[in-house]
């Protein structure tokens, strides 16, 4: 996967000396016993933060002559090294001898819940210490930004401007930082979410006097890049009166970026988006929960055409197509029986999730002739028309006079994968199967009831008559045969390609002349799951 470049920015150089500062407390100052004399009081802790790397931000205040970077021990009941850089300002409610100071503190310590004690102590021999207040307020990394945005205009430029840098560092996750990084500003108007591949993700960015030159996005604990070749700029005409004054920033302000790798959908929270600027400083955006869409969930695969309308042609369309595959294999679910009834042979049948659909089948069912032997199996969906199938299975129970069960699957597009479940709990070692919205005409119900009555091995694929080649949507064939075949099948996007690769059973698959019809999606199916179960079935091909 390829990722943007991005230039080491320079507020890296505070962390870096942090990190020396903390190592030199841990190595010498550690042993150090701790003497909190009132006398050696310089200063107070008002507020903390904690931000999503671990830094905490301060806002108190510090006799005027002590150093604003410096070594530390935190104490809470237990030390723990640290390292503080802070900045100042005036405080009109001060003394003469203090300054109002803000900064950071690198340290393993997190403020606990309730009340808690907090001194940190620095200088010669830790004598100087500061105290927390009672209590400290613990606030949100947010407020501490904006805390800093308030005051940043009184500080000290020598030591805020560190401080300014760290914030807008690339390292950086705060989550409001975009008036610190140059005033940008930023909203995202959907995310697509596939587990397995990562986010595409549509929205603007502006920022007034830096390039915006690439982005990346922190969903939980897992941070991922726009990957660069596919990523790209729109004119955004509707903001036009929101920004009257930005000129040729109009042209492309807009953008949709692929956001590349393993996100915990689970753990996506509220999302932070960062626009990384040619100068290697960043700016950072909290996205709203609201605008995630999770695709296979709350948005059909389809919707990405909307952001990539040439998805096929993408450079990332076999890595998509292949977490489809893996997404659908994960939401397969289950084969749940409501009632199981043995048979040696077995009529199974993906029940349409249309209710007219449904009646009108099972209407077909009392006239096909199915006896003998035979049971028949219903595979439904545990969808809305649930109701109307169990009445629909009492009454095929009461007229047909033959073994009936009934199982509740996930998805009926996908009923293929679930029938050695269903045929090992009936015990059918034979069975005819007819995929949802597949129908057969009186002629079609005999060829196949008679295929299903003989004993052989060899598969037979029901031709219908309606030019189509035999498939996985209509066959008979023997429940061994199925089971030792199928695990090494691709699953296609909408259940159904081709013969979906049934054709490779011992002795390759026969035709047989069932006429009759398929209605609704079984017989249309998407461009998008066309171009995805060609390429899935190019993979196989290769494998």
């Amino acid at each position: 996967m390829a990722e943007s470049v991005v230039p080491a920015a320079a507020g890296a150089s505070v962390l870096q000396r942090l990190g020396t500062l903390r190592e030199a407390a841990a190595a010498t100052l550690m042993g150090v016993q701790l003497r909190p004399v009132a006398a050696n009081l310089r200063g107070f802790i008002e507020s903390v933060a904690v931000d999503a790397a671990g830094v905490i931000w301060v806002c108190g205040w510090l006799a005027r002559d002590q150093p604003l970077e410096f070594p530390a021990i935190v104490f809470d009941g237990k030390k723990h090294a640290a390292a503080v850089s802070l900045t100042s300002f005036p405080r009109s409610d001060l003394p003469a001898q203090a300054h109002a100071v803000f900064g950071a503190i690198l340290v393993d310590w997190r403020p606990p819940a309730g009340d808690f004690e907090l001194y940190i102590f620095f200088g010669e021999g830790l004598a100087f210490f500061q105290r927390g207040m009672k209590p400290v307020r613990v606030l949100e990394p947010s407020a501490a930004m904006e805390q800093f945005e308030q005051i940043r205009g009184n500080c000290d430029r020598a030591t805020a401007l560190p401080l300014q840098r760290m914030i807008t560092s690339a390292e950086s996750w705060l989550p409001e930082t975009a008036r610190a990084g140059g005033n940008a500003q930023a909203s995202v108007d959907r995310i697509l979410l596939l587990p397995g591949f990562g986010a595409f993700v549509e929205g603007w960015a502006l920022s007034p006097t830096k390039r915006v030159n690439g982005f990346a996005m922190k969903f939980g604990d897992t941070v991922v890049r726009a990957d660069p070749q596919a990523t790209y700029h729109k004119p955004r005409h509707d903001l036009r009166d929101t920004f009257p004054d930005i000129g040729p920033l109009l042209d492309r302000i807009g953008f949709v970026a692929a956001f590349r790798g393993a996100i915990d959908v689970e753990d996506a929270g509220e999302p932070i988006l960062k626009l990384v600027f040619a100068d290697g400083t960043s700016a950072n955006q909290l996205v709203p929960a609201k605008t995630m869409r999770r695709i296979g969930h709350s948005a059909a695969p389809e919707a990405v055409l909307a952001l990539f309308p040439s998805l096929r042609h993408e450079g990332f369309f076999g890595d998509f197509a292949r977490a489809l595959q893996a997404d659908a294999v994960a939401r397969l679910g289950g084969c749940e029986p409501w009632r199981v009834a043995p048979a040696r042979r077995a009529v199974v049948l993906a029940m349409p999730a249309d209710r007219s659909d449904a009646f009108l089948l099972a209407e077909e069912l009392g006239q096909a002739g199915i006896g003998g032997d035979m049971g028949l199996v219903l595979l439904a969906e545990r969808g809305g028309i649930r109701p109307e199938i169990l009445a629909i299975f009492a009454g095929l129970e009461a007229r047909l006079g033959v073994p009936c069960s009934l199982f509740f699957i996930e998805d009926a597009s996908h009923a293929l994968r679930t029938l050695p479940r269903a045929l090992q709990a009936v015990g059918a070692a034979r069975f005819l199967f007819l995929g949802p919205g597949v129908f057969l005409a009186p002629a079609g119900w005999r060829a196949a009831l008679a295929a299903l009555a003989k004993d052989t091995d060899g598969l037979q694929g029901l031709d219908l008559g309606e030019g189509q080649p035999p498939g996985a949507d209509g066959f008979a064939w023997n429940t061994a045969g199925l089971a030792a075949l199928l695990p090494r099948l691709p699953v296609f996007l909408g259940g159904r390609h081709g013969d979906n690769g049934l054709g490779r059973a011992p002795g390759g698959m026969q035709v047989l002349a069932a006429p009759g019809w398929r209605i609704g999606e079984a017989g249309v199916g998407s461009a998008l799951a066309g171009w995805v179960n060609r390429a899935l079935e190019a993979d196989d091909a290769r494998a």
